[in-house]
């Protein structure tokens, strides 16, 4: 019985555990999405809306995986992505002079393609990181005439690090940071609001 369990003690570390986590995705986007004066120099005020949504990822079942040691941990949302970004997406306008709207009637329709999410944590002998990254295209789209306007790629990276124990939790704040830093980038293209301001034109 003891020769056993060792060797199911044994198949257990040689072939390693899967975990689950779950990600809330709630990024704390009225205090840490910029105020840009890049936005704000666009004239009138514009109305943005919910466009399409496509995962471009090879794997949609989850938000992301990784390994530590011979530990498996699959990370999934508790709640859409799209859901999270449109949220930032929809704080960025607002702070930045513009509007959203929750109907389908919007002056500019904003079209979003997530592209890649990736999240890892890591021990070392004193500290302990996490790091993560997304990977979004948006397109802006007239909502009238169905022209598109323009279209960009945007990336939003995290990276952190603790003395001694790093939870999960650790992860998770990596995730809404990289989430965040994202919707940032949005804020300060140049190119956008030029492209945004010859609309309006």
């Amino acid at each position: 019985m003891k020769n056993l369990i060792l060797v199911s003690c044994f198949i257990v570390l040689l072939t390693g555990c899967t975990h689950k986590v779950y990600l809330p995705l709630i990024p704390d986007y009225e205090m840490e999405v910029n105020s840009s004066d890049i936005l704000k120099s666009i004239e009138p005020s514009m109305q943005f809306v919910k466009g399409s949504f496509e995962d471009k990822r090879s794997d949609i079942t989850l938000f992301a995986t990784f390994k530590q040691q011979v530990h498996t941990y699959n990370l999934f949302a508790e709640r859409p992505v799209e859901d999270a970004i449109y949220d930032g997406i929809a704080v960025m306008f607002d702070k930045n002079g513009h509007s959203w709207s929750d109907s389908e009637t919007g002056q500019i329709k904003i079209n979003l393609k997530l592209l890649s999410a990736t999240a890892a944590r890591t021990t070392g002998m004193i500290k302990v990181g996490a790091n993560s990254s997304i990977q979004i295209n948006l397109e802006f789209v007239d909502n009238k005439s169905g022209n598109l306007i323009y279209s960009q790629e945007y990336n939003g990276t995290d990276e952190r690090s603790q003395v001694m124990i790093g939870l999960m939790d650790m992860v998770k704040k990596s995730i809404d940071a990289s989430i965040i830093n994202c919707i940032n980038n949005v804020a300060n293209d140049k190119l956008l609001a030029e492209s945004l301001t010859k609309y309006t034109n």
